[in-house]
């Protein structure tokens, strides 16, 4: 492991334990974030701007990417990727002269890596990439302090890139070996997480990375059939439930 790999894997630990489940808990974004994983996108968004209000910078963004990213993979439209593209564009802060612009500049990168691997765009997706590695550079212990519980959602974002750039990369493979396993044990902790929003987002990573990279489906589809009895109504969840048993 490298010593700046190994200085900020510290620093999430360090970081860790100084945050409470109360802001992931707030009925306001529970109750947003559990309309975008029931697939009800209208109800979303209507529930995202009644609540604006009550609900931090940090998380309004993060609720608002989230929910067009599903809403346009899910729709899959070219009104609807154009919209998300045109989205990803004016939410990036002129600057990261805060810890606020930081975190959400980190938060719109995180997406768009994952919006421009899905549409194959490699040109985009190393721009982006490159773009990321010199803002982790900028996040430290006040950083994470500033947004709460937010740094949750990072702490699981960084395990996710850190996981895909190293498997993306057959160069770094070899020598990064055991930060898969250190990457994916954080994610499965994270399962057990009493937050909604945290336990989600690491069961949906750790069945995808079950099912698409460490190929072990049968490892893969209890993270989503736990998903489907969370939330019914997302067909996506079904999908990969089912790919799962076809694949065993």
């Amino acid at each position: 492991m490298s010593v700046k790999r190994y200085l900020f894997l510290m620093l999430w630990l360090v970081a860790g334990p100084a945050f409470s489940d109360t802001a992931l808990e707030d009925p306001a974004v529970v109750t947003v974030f559990s309309y975008i994983y029931n697939q009800q996108f209208d109800k979303a968004d209507s529930a995202l701007n009644a609540h604006k209000a009550e609900i931090s910078d940090f998380f309004e963004t993060f609720l608002a990417i989230d929910l067009h990213y599903w809403k346009c993979t899910t729709l899959n439209t070219k009104d609807e990727y154009k919209s998300f593209e045109e989205l990803l564009r004016t939410s990036l802060p002129e600057n990261t002269d805060s810890e606020l612009n930081i975190l959400k500049s980190m938060v719109v990168y995180i997406y768009s890596l994952r919006y421009y691997y899905k549409k194959i765009n490699l040109v985009r997706f190393n721009i982006t990439l490159m773009k990321m590695k010199l803002l982790e550079k900028e996040i430290h212990l006040e950083t994470l302090a500033f947004v709460e519980n937010g740094a949750e959602i990072m702490k699981i974002y960084h395990s996710i890139y850190t996981y895909f750039v190293d498997k993306l990369n057959p160069f770094l493979q070899v020598v990064h070996k055991n930060t898969h396993s250190a990457d994916l044990a954080l994610l499965e902790e994270k399962c057990h997480d009493d937050g909604l929003i945290i336990s989600t987002l690491a069961h949906y990573f750790v069945g995808k990375i079950y099912l698409q990279f460490e190929k072990k489906p049968e490892q893969a589809e209890s993270h989503f059939e736990i998903l489907i009895r969370r939330f019914p109504g997302n067909i996506k969840f079904r999908e990969l439930a089912r790919e799962c048993r076809q694949s065993s």
